[in-house]
């Protein structure tokens, strides 16, 4: 009960610290380039993960060794039960997404056939109807080619657009968005919004290695945006031209395409490993002190 109500209560006030930071800094972020994917990306997890981490590590510690019986009061019951509701809303909508998904691509599966793009795993192709090009699953990711994009795509173009899908499996897009769905807060659209963009940025960063990738894939994306699928992709997809309104930047980030631009920004990370050298051993020399400062937070908050 302590350990959700400490979780619930962390998770609500970073969740709203990220909104306004998000909020504050959108203005900065509109043209972000394809390295700050996960750089929102981790902001976007941050609440969760903070959360998470400083329960596990901080709070139920201070518990059991500050307490070790249960003494808590109504408030402590309402916290607790409160962050119980919260998981199971964020379990069921990305439960019922899931099975919303599996069905519509099973429906799109039947009668698929192999089809040789040259990428690092095959790709399959399926009826008319389906979203150009899609890429499904989250333990098993699959490229789906409708056949119209076979029809319109010359073999470099779908080659080009078949890299670009690999670059979201390698960057596991559709397990975080997997994990968004399931960590549910309102006012973060803005920022999940601006994830996906960044993410689309990368994986065509990924699909490219010189002038000539880049004006296929270029050509890819003006051809299959001008088809209108017949419904909305399913969760937890991942489509070359999903978002369509980003489909003009893109191609003229593309036709300016260079060996320098192409270079994913990885210094950040660099930070916060950093940060975590000089930060972990002096907390672990405080360790009694941090746990009693958590335990004696804990209980002026709820009480």
């Amino acid at each position: 009960m302590v350990a959700l109500a400490f979780f619930g209560v962390f998770y609500c006030l970073l969740s709203l610290l990220v909104v306004c930071v998000w909020r504050a800094a959108s203005l900065l972020c509109r043209s972000s380039a394809a390295g700050m994917a996960r750089i929102l990306f981790g902001l976007r997890i941050f609440p969760l993960a903070g959360s998470l981490f400083i329960t596990l590590v901080f709070a139920l510690p201070a518990f059991f060794r500050l307490e070790g019986g249960m003494d808590e009061d109504m408030g402590t019951l309402l916290f607790s039960v409160g962050t119980l509701l919260l998981l199971a809303a964020g379990l069921f909508r990305m439960t019922m997404a899931q099975a919303g998904a599996s069905r519509v691509v099973t429906n799109w599966l039947k009668g698929a056939r192999t089809l040789d793009a040259d990428a690092n795993r095959p790709a399959l192709q399926v009826k008319h109807g389906v979203p150009p090009l899609l890429l499904y699953g989250v333990s098993t990711p699959r490229v789906l080619v409708s056949e119209s994009a076979v029809t319109l795509l010359s073999d470099d173009e779908l080659r080009a657009a078949v890299r670009h899908e690999m670059g979201h499996v390698r960057s596991r897009d559709n397990l975080k968005k997997l994990i968004l769905h399931a960590a549910p807060f309102p006012g973060m659209a803005s920022l999940e919004r601006a994830w996906q963009e960044a993410a689309e940025f990368a994986a065509d960063e990924a699909a490219v290695s010189n002038p000539d990738d880049a004006v296929d894939l270029a050509a890819a994306l003006l051809k299959l945006s001008d088809l209108v699928p017949v419904q909305d992709p399913p969760a937890f997809t991942t489509g070359l031209v999903n978002l369509r309104a980003l489909v003009k930047l893109r191609v003229e980030r593309l036709l300016a395409w260079d060996q320098a631009s192409s270079r994913t920004v990885q210094l950040y990370w660099w930070h916060f490993l950093v940060l975590f050298l000089v930060t972990a051993p002096y907390t672990l020399a405080h360790y009694g002190q941090a746990l009693l400062f958590t335990h004696q937070f804990t209980e002026w908050f709820i009480h």
